[in-house]
């Protein structure tokens, strides 16, 4: 709310391109300043956002990130962001001709494949790191060599998952259960893998299999099962199953990102066999940290946090700290010092790799996140 204060007139809607954000000024002791920015010098930090469409996710990614940026400053760290409505290509070669980015730190921002391969373009002529906050497409290595992917392309994140799987499952008897249409992309590739390492799996169709599937639920079997189609409908039909024929005790299901958006009856009904899915983004409200966001949050901007998944101001937030934070430790040498940087967000953990060398990095963090049969959910980050 200070922050706000400070800024009479500005809010996450209303910010008019290159405007010079005052932070209030913290209490904390301060952070120490590398020496590629230089001491008693503001951060300078470039944002490009489709803001003047009024897109509730833009809105919130920035309002997350000014959250992040009072945080920063509490410590000590001083910024100067620049807030450009970047709209359309057009919009992005404006901005990097006028130069007003030239002497920046750090941008955020692109939300089409032709913007990232603009400001990539100039990032990388101007040594400027770039962080690429929502695309998931395959972009690094095409852009900037100082490109930060946050959203990895799904296949990259598989083997992790495979590797994972295989080992959190490795007692029990693993059952693939397949619809009318070709296997999801990760179920394929788990089996795959299983298929390498010769390890037995079943796979089932749901119409032609099911009395064999009712077979296995009604046996003593420890077993996991994992849908081959990652809709809620399907699920819906494999858990009404397990309810009518198995041992709550002896099944668990396996699944997909996109259960953490089903309804709270649902997850209930997968706590019921302590079902776990993979993810790069999860963010648990019931945590004291996220309980601090969600409370600042509605107090600054009167109105809570969208649901579905990932939450765009939790991501503002948690790239703000990751990334102004470690320039403001580090300097602009932000690749070679990856490994020490602390690495664990709100919603995400930071975990980039370069695929190849001199190319952008990808995080390729990964979560298994467990509903547990007395309530608690577990996040566990299995991409060292």
């Amino acid at each position: 709310m200070a922050l706000l204060k400070a800024n009479p007139g500005i809010t996450a809607a209303n910010f008019p391109a290159g405007y010079r954000l005052h932070i209030p000024r913290g209490e904390s002791d301060p952070v120490a300043t590398a020496p590629s920015v230089q001491t008693g010098k503001a951060i300078e930090v470039g944002l490009m956002l489709p803001l003047s469409g009024n897109i509730q996710r833009y809105v919130e990614f920035y309002e997350g990130m000014l959250m992040g940026l009072f945080r920063l400053k509490k410590k000590g760290v001083s910024v100067t962001l620049r807030v450009y409505d970047v709209s359309n290509t057009s919009d992005a070669e404006d901005v990097v001709h006028s130069g007003e980015l030239n002497d920046c730190h750090l941008i955020i921002g692109g939300t089409s494949n032709d913007q990232i391969s603009v400001i990539g373009r100039y990032a990388d002529r101007r040594g400027i790191n770039y962080v690429v906050p929502f695309s998931s497409g395959k972009i690094a290595g095409k852009a900037s060599a100082n490109l930060f992917q946050i959203n990895p392309p799904q296949e990259y994140i598989y083997p992790y998952v495979a590797r994972a799987f295989m080992q959190r499952f490795a007692d029990r008897s693993v059952v693939f259960v397949t619809g009318r249409d070709e296997p999801d992309a990760c179920a394929s590739y788990i089996m795959a893998e299983m298929d390498k390492a010769g390890r037995t799996y079943s796979k089932l169709a749901a119409d032609t299999g099911q009395g064999e599937l009712v077979k296995m639920l009604r046996s003593d079997s420890r077993i996991v099962i994992m849908p081959c189609v990652t809709s809620e409908s399907f699920l819906n039909r494999l858990l009404t199953l397990a309810d009518s024929n198995g041992k709550p005790e002896r099944i668990t299901f396996f699944g997909y990102p996109e259960w953490q958006s089903f309804g709270k009856d649902k997850l209930a009904r997968m706590r019921k066999y302590g079902s776990t899915f993979y993810s790069s983004f999860f963010f648990d409200p019931a945590l004291p940290e996220s309980e601090r966001f969600l409370t600042q949050y509605y107090a600054w901007y009167n109105h809570k946090v969208s649901g579905g998944f990932p939450k765009y101001s939790v991501l503002g937030y948690d790239i703000t700290n990751y990334f102004i934070g470690a320039l403001a430790s580090y300097g602009r040498s932000l690749k070679n010092n990856l490994p020490l940087l602390p690495s664990t967000g709100l919603q995400t953990d930071f975990r980039f790799r370069e695929l190849t060398a001199d190319n952008g990095c990808i995080n390729l963090n990964l979560f298994f996140v467990s509903l547990r049969t007395d309530g608690s959910t577990e996040r566990t980050s299995v991409t060292r």
